[in-house]
């Protein structure tokens, strides 16, 4: 899923034949068996470990699409993590999905899966309640750290296969989420997750400033790239307006792009390299035009970026590039090129010769800005009310030209009329007009600064607008409409007139050619009760609508082949052939051994995680699944007491526990009130276990205890669960170098509690691990 995600159809993390794991090191040897799950099952969060009676009949047609790395021990290392992970994608990239405009944020999503889950099922809480706590580092916080239960918000989801039973089939669970976060992503802030206070048609970052910094200057939320590959057009005039309105000087409104690192090189013609908010306000808005002109071509990073190239690799300066995904990221219009047959039918028949002759590009405002798209929809329906012509005919189009440095602003923040640029004889308000001519040839002042690296060489631009209808609230309707209140207002097409340069226009020739076909969308239909009709080029406009996407039911009518039908219907396992059932030892055995006493303090959220896995180990037990026994009638759910069993018969451990007849070896697992986010204690009580220093190990300090990292307050996960943890501890037990062995002398003495803690607060003090805190009060 990870992989996908990243743009690999091969959701794979195998090893190619060529490479044989030959370099592979004794600590973080890495093996990929012919059976891609382990012997014995897992829960929890043990993805490595899984089988086919944990997944269900139906996941074994699945498994065979998958694959994992797998090694001996219960982390692999970070060095060996990141090496395989660069072989995986040099082997598989290009041979299944690219990614897409949302890859990188899901995958960012995924980072916060295990808090999430945490919430949703010990907590029962619904998704849309543990999204929002576990989104929030504060939040999440008061949960799990001071046990603040949560109260839950909403309904709770449909097709929710934890609602059906399915909860530990965590591969199942993953991906129904990942599948509701992409399609609810408009909701919710492609940074940090959380819900956003305006959903928006195309998903983007909220308003945090965080978020905003995270997404222009680290590239983290939706991909540049994707925009840059998919839509270069709009890149392209997106350069073009910030070029020409930083060009124009302060007397343009435009925000800048500051507070989000961008250095401006000696090259520009300063002593030593600087931030662009160091420079003074004249000086910023020439860096900018510099570090835009520095950028190659936008037909050429597409290029670069399609035949496998990264952004941060194209020929030009780091702080060039970050004005790119400022001019792309900070632009909340959603536009897109036109295709061949929609909009105004006129372009392309006829020569806008009120604008001076030149190619003219149109592009579908298919979202302007949240805010404006929601106010001109609640104006539609506020005059639908009581007026049956505005029912008919809810909106009009007009036409409205600007300089081209002014669009960078209005692409941004909508029109309004905050500054007078052209006068205002027939009142304050947004000026339109009903023919193209006015507002494109008067209006839209052709700009003098021309950016040399465009792939199409903006000379001016205007909008033709749609209105809410109903020109008698209007300042004025003749000769031209003065709109006051904006939010009447909404961008439909913005035409821009421009040249192409050589290269371009080869491109675009081929692009027409290959995608040319007659539009599908609707005609506009124009109110005919209007007392002046709008025209373009003074001939009657006719405007096709961009196509839209609606939603299709799919039903596959196509006869079941054999493979569908095994996918339906999959064969019935053979049944499990269950192990003998392990008896424990006899209670003179248990009446030598010290126990320690459980926990005096307790909590709901640990008491709720332990019931929970206390029942899962228990059916487990009772189906013959574990190596090693739990005491099912233990006084307490905070101090647990264990058989270890079943070890490798070519161990020394094993050979050793067969000589002195030994069918088990008993230790002792003790959890805090703090679990799942502070570690158990485990310690071996009986048999007594030869010391390190004598040729002992296994991770066995002198007093009994476990000396394990992941047992620590330093390198333990709360994802972890408590049947993987022991699994790994008898691992290491019998494969650690060197491994666990007994005591030949004074094997069958036991621990005592004493002698345990001490010798791990030794060990963990050496290691610079973090002791339990409530340690200090179990030896006085």
């Amino acid at each position: 899923m990870l992989a996908s995600l990243q743009g690999d159809d091969e959701a794979t993390g195998g090893i190619p034949p060529e490479f044989d794991g030959s370099d592979a090191d004794e600590e973080e040897a890495m093996i990929v068996g012919a059976d891609p799950w382990a012997d014995e099952p897992g829960r929890g969060f043990e993805v490595a470990k899984g089988s086919n009676d944990d997944l269900g009949a139906g996941f074994i047609q699945l498994k065979d699409h998958f694959e994992q790395a797998k090694k001996f021990g219960y982390r692999p290392g970070l060095t060996k993590v990141s090496d395989f992970w660069d072989l995986m994608f040099a082997t598989t990239r290009g041979h299944g999905m690219p990614g897409f405009y949302l890859s990188a944020p899901l995958l960012n999503y995924l980072k916060s899966f295990g808090r999430i889950f945490k919430l949703r099922t010990p907590y029962g809480l619904n998704w849309q309640t543990a999204d929002k706590i576990g989104m929030d580092e504060e939040l999440s916080r008061k949960a799990f750290q001071n046990g603040e239960a949560p109260n839950r918000i909403g309904e709770q989801d449909k097709d929710d296969p934890i609602a059906k039973g399915f909860e530990r089939n965590i591969p199942l669970v993953t991906f129904h989420w990942v599948l509701k976060r992409f399609m609810d992503a408009p909701k919710y802030c492609l940074n940090c997750g959380l819900e956003v206070d305006l959903p928006s048609l195309r998903p983007y970052v909220c308003n945090k400033p965080l978020c905003i910094y995270g997404f222009m200057s680290l590239g983290l939320g939706p991909s540049v790239e994707h925009t840059i590959i998919t839509h270069p057009a709009v890149v392209d005039v997106l350069l073009s307006f910030a070029h020409c309105a930083a060009s124009a000087g302060p007397k343009t409104r435009m925000e800048l792009p500051l507070h989000l690192h961008i250095e401006v090189p000696t090259q520009f013609g300063i002593a030593e390299s600087k931030l662009i908010d160091e420079l003074p306000d004249v000086e910023q808005r020439k860096a900018l035009v510099w570090l835009i002109e520095k950028l190659p071509k936008v037909s050429q990073i597409k290029a670069h970026l399609e035949s496998g190239g990264k952004l941060k690799a194209i020929d030009c300066c780091s702080g060039a590039i970050g004005v790119l995904r400022w001019v792309v990221g900070s632009c909340r219009a959603y536009l897109k090129e036109t295709k061949p047959g929609e909009g105004v039918q006129q372009i392309g028949s006829t020569s806008p010769s009120s604008m001076g002759g030149g190619d003219v590009k149109q592009f579908t405002f298919v979202v302007g800005s949240p805010e404006q798209e929601e106010n001109f929809k609640r104006e539609k329906e506020e005059a639908k009310k009581g007026n049956k012509n505005c029912e008919r005919y809810p909106s009009l189009l007009a036409f409205h030209g600007s300089g081209a440095e002014r669009w960078h602003n209005i692409l941004r923040n909508g029109l309004d009329f905050t500054e007078t640029v052209n006068g205002r004889a027939y009142g304050h308000g947004v000026y339109f007009a009903s023919d193209s001519a006015t507002s494109m040839g008067s209006y839209a002042r052709a700009t003098s600064y021309v950016r040399e690296n465009a792939d199409f060489k903006l000379l001016r631009a205007a909008a033709l607008v749609e209105l809410v209808n109903v020109p008698h609230t209007f300042v004025s309707s003749s000769p031209y409409y003065v709109v006051k209140n904006v939010k009447q207002i909404k961008p439909f097409l913005l035409l821009i007139q421009g040249t192409h340069t050589d290269e371009s226009e080869e491109v675009e020739g081929q692009a027409t050619e290959r995608t040319n076909y007659q539009g599908n969308g609707d005609l506009f239909i124009h109110d005919p009760s209007l007392k002046v009709k709008p025209t373009y080029e003074h001939s009657p406009l006719t405007v096709r609508m961009p196509e839209k996407l609606i939603r299709k039911r799919f039903d596959d009518k196509e006869p079941d082949d054999q493979t569908d039908r095994e996918i339906l219907h999959p064969p019935v396992p053979p049944p499990k052939q269950k192990e003998t059932m392990f008896r424990p030892s006899p209670p003179t055995r248990y009446g030598r051994l010290e126990r320690l006493p459980p926990p005096t303090e307790t909590s709901i959220v640990a008491s709720k995680a332990l019931g929970k896995e206390f029942k899962s180990i228990i059916k487990a037990q009772q189906e013959g699944d574990l190596p090693f026994w739990v005491d099912p009638d233990t006084e307490s759910l905070y101090s647990w007491l264990l058989e270890l069993h079943t070890f490798p018969p070519d161990s020394h451990l094993f050979r050793e526990m067969k000589k002195h007849s030994i069918h088990s070896i008993i230790a002792e697992l003790r959890f805090p009130a703090s679990f799942p986010h502070s570690p158990p204690f485990m310690r071996i009580v009986h048999p007594r276990m030869m010391p390190f220093m004598y040729g002992g190990g296994g991770n066995i300090t002198g007093g009994g205890s476990v000396c394990n990292e992941l047992m620590t307050a330093t390198g333990w996960n709360p994802a972890f669960c408590t049947e993987a943890v022991v699994r790994e501890i008898m691992t290491n037990m019998t494969e650690a170098t060197p491994p666990a062995r007994l005591d030949p002398r004074s094997w069958d003495t036991p621990y005592t509690m004493r002698e345990a803690i001490e010798a791990y607060k030794r060990v963990a003090q050496a290691h610079g691990w973090d002791v339990p805190k409530d340690f200090h009060k179990l030896t006085r």
